[in-house]
């Protein structure tokens, strides 16, 4: 039996194309959760590019505390450790260059499907969800010690091997084939290293603004996005520099969205 823990490394080191990004990469069989031991591990001091894989987790963590399915042998779920040099209000940015980088990942293995990206960064397809980011940061003062962020991508999965209360899709079943995980992760590791570096120019999301917009799959949909305790609601017109949703009500005026779930509603 092909050990989990050497194997996907070494797997990950034939097709790698990056600098930095990927270069450590640490794979366990079980973990409660990736972006918990590679919290862990930034705490201590270990340099960015770290990747942590799991093959199973038993507490996987989506948005909002939602729990998130990891069955073993099937998917991707993995943490990168980043340490920005950046102040706290612009990491969450990360989770959006994350999405496009996936995207586009996606896209290149998968052609001819519509692929969207459902701010602030879930891939679509056909309303199904394909992979989920969650982005933690750490901070002394104005500064950012380190960023986490954590990714579960839906590699291997068949239809009637989600929950039944799950709308989901996978990369083989847009594919039509079986497809190496540890490919997966090089392909994005090296779309998403070359993000990072234009985004740390100015740490700001400007430069992919407009590829958001090709993709975006709420743009010119009415939507209702729960902010906490505020609803705020209108038709989307793209994203801020910032990474914030523009929303246009019924009087014309613009309202942003910083953070929550947005559902599309029929006005």
């Amino acid at each position: 039996m092909i050990d989990f823990e050497e194997a996907f490394p070494a797997e990950v080191a034939r097709y790698i194309c990056t600098e930095r990004l990927g270069r450590a990469v640490l794979a366990k069989k079980e973990l409660p959760s990736t972006n918990t031991l590679c919290t862990q591990l930034a705490e201590i001091g270990v340099p960015e590019g770290l990747v942590v894989v799991a093959d199973t987790q038993t507490s996987g963590m989506g948005r909002n505390g939602r729990s998130w399915f990891s069955p073993s042998g099937k998917n991707l779920y993995f943490s990168m450790l980043l340490r920005p040099d950046c102040k706290p209000g612009v990491v969450p940015q990360l989770a959006i260059v994350s999405a496009l980088s996936l995207h586009d990942v996606v896209c290149r293995l998968s052609p001819g499907k519509t692929i969207g990206v459902k701010w602030p960064n879930d891939l679509l397809c056909n309303g199904a969800k394909l992979s989920g980011i969650l982005c933690t940061m750490s901070c002394t003062g104005a500064n950012v010690d380190y960023a986490v962020v954590g990714i579960g991508v839906n590699v291997n999965m068949q239809a009637d091997e989600f929950p039944s209360d799950v709308n989901a899709t996978s990369l083989s079943l847009l594919c039509g084939k079986e497809l190496s995980r540890a490919h997966v992760l090089a392909e994005f590791l090296t779309v998403f290293e070359a993000y990072y570096m234009e985004w740390q120019q100015s740490h700001t999301l400007a430069w992919f603004i407009p590829r958001w917009n090709e993709c975006s799959c709420l743009e010119g949909q009415y939507v209702e996005v729960e902010q906490g305790r505020e609803l705020v609601s209108g038709v989307v017109e793209g994203i801020t520099d910032e990474g914030h949703l523009r929303l246009r009500d019924a009087s014309g005026k613009i309202a942003l969205a910083y953070a929550g779930d947005a559902h599309i509603r029929k006005r």
